[in-house]
């Protein structure tokens, strides 16, 4: 699974589009933990917006974010433990060449192994090209990768945070659509 950007056509926002939406109320049932490796060598304020801005996306369909830096078992008890690889440009470059993946994408997915990868040179090219802040973009690529590992097989949408081809210019923040959120919470309840 992988996100391509578009150049051309009009984003469509889920079903809530204001950035700085309410979470829902404390207490969720449904939590995932994500084990970041920082391969690009981002500072920690970038990390840190980036990952708020991905917890809000989750936090709107009632799924909290814990983000780690370090190792996290593989069976956490907090939650469904996903590893999220931020990787440097040598790194995705490697990666995208020996996969034959796509000269858009900003990141990918490999859902049975739990593991979401962002490309952090390209994912910084898009950020100066569509006039969007980096930090931005690399939270709607986590959020949606992890979409992905938390969704069934072929889970790209017609609107909101899962679409295949993101249009950048917008300034709108995509969130999941009300059948992705009921989808991801049910696949939590199980794990």
């Amino acid at each position: 699974m992988v996100l391509c950007l578009s150049t051309t056509g009009v984003a469509l926002a889920g079903p809530r589009a204001a950035d700085d939406a309410e979470p829902p109320a404390s207490g969720l049932a449904h939590t995932i933990v994500a084990q970041v490796d920082n391969g690009a060598g981002l500072s920690e304020t970038a990390l840190r917006e980036a990952e708020q801005l991905a917890g809000r996306i989750y936090l709107a369909i009632g799924v909290q974010g814990i983000w780690v830096h370090g190792e996290v078992p593989l069976q956490d008890p907090r939650g469904l433990r996903v590893h999220v690889r931020l990787l440097s440009r040598r790194e995705s470059d490697r990666k995208i060449a020996t996969e034959r993946i796509s000269g858009r994408a900003l990141g990918q997915a490999n859902r049975p192994a739990r593991l979401v990868y962002a490309f952090c040179a390209r994912i910084g090219e898009a950020s100066v090209k569509y006039l969007q802040e980096y930090t931005r973009l690399l939270g709607l690529v986590v959020a949606h990768e992890i979409g992905h590992v938390l969704l069934p097989a072929g889970s790209h949408g017609q609107t909101g945070i899962m679409t295949e081809r993101v249009d950048l210019w917008t300034k709108q923040i995509n969130r999941f659509t009300p059948d992705e959120g009921a989808a991801i919470r049910t696949m939590l309840g199980q794990e």
